[in-house]
């Protein structure tokens, strides 16, 4: 090994690199403990988790295709070698974010929201007293929507807002709205 200054500001900089990625990732030589300082900073998305998961679904894709039982010593091989080899990467990421991160935002909201919103169906001027699972954050009608949509407890909501694990009880409610899941 060279040992000259230079060159050992260059290893001292590369260590330093390896044991952050390796802190927020694996946390130790052996995945001592898996995902304990997990992170979702820039670049870790796209380069790590998503190419984790990916490997995963790939191996599982493979095993129902071939008809095997998931094997799963032979996952854990693959996605140690993935994350040692991400450790000793060394890429730079931004440190701002990129992009309109608002319109983003907005898009996915509008998407994910109208999605749900079609998953129910209306009765004007009713609502279902009691049975409320709760009041969530927003009185936005697709945001609502959406969060009864992915909470089995809930099988719809009013135009109020409140979440309902039953509808069955119905009343007259002029103005109100009961959305039901289809």
């Amino acid at each position: 090994r060279n040992s000259t200054p230079n060159n050992a500001a260059s290893n001292l900089k590369d260590n330093c690199e390896f044991n952050a990625r390796n802190q927020i990732t694996m946390w130790g030589p052996h995945q001592n403990i898996e995902d304990y300082a997990s992170k979702e900073w820039s670049g870790l998305i796209k380069d790590y988790y998503l190419q984790r998961w990916s490997l995963f679904l790939n191996t599982a894709t493979l095993s129902v295709k071939m008809n095997k039982t998931f094997d799963n010593t032979v996952y854990q091989a693959d996605r140690f070698k993935f994350e040692e080899g991400f450790s000793y990467t060394i890429k730079s990421y931004p440190t701002e974010p990129q992009g309109d991160v608002m319109k983003m935002t907005k898009t996915l909201l509008d998407k994910y929201t109208s999605q749900a919103l079609q998953k129910f169906s209306t009765v004007d001027n009713t609502d279902s007293p009691g049975n409320d699972v709760y009041l969530p954050w927003s009185k936005n009608i697709g945001e609502v929507a959406y969060l009864c949509y992915i909470d089995s407890s809930c099988v719809g909501f009013n135009s109020n807002g409140y979440m309902k694990n039953s509808t069955t009880n119905r009343i007259n409610s002029p103005g109100t709205v009961l959305y039901t899941k289809t």
